[in-house]
């Protein structure tokens, strides 16, 4: 898989740990089915990949969003959520 998906993987695993949420409970918000959480596993544990609307879909059920941030700014971010 690629650095990308390696990275969305671990951050939407660790978000919705952080928020105490399960993957069918996710699945259900995101795709309208819990017995769709066989394919946000897989993605969490990095055996296949997801599409950038999925990816949309899972952040938003999570209330995250998804920003880009040119790299030599990303520090500063970083600081600021760390408060």
């Amino acid at each position: 898989m690629s650095s990308l998906n390696e990275k969305l993987a671990s951050q939407m695993r660790s978000i919705r740990h952080e928020r105490k949420m399960t993957l069918a409970e996710v699945a259900t918000i995101a795709l309208g089915s819990p017995e769709r959480r066989e394919q946000l596993s897989k993605f969490e544990t990095e055996k296949t990949s997801v599409t950038i609307r999925t990816i949309e879909r899972v952040f938003d059920a999570l209330n995250c969003d998804l920003i880009v941030v040119p790299r030599e700014k990303s520090k500063a971010v970083y600081d600021l959520l760390k408060k």
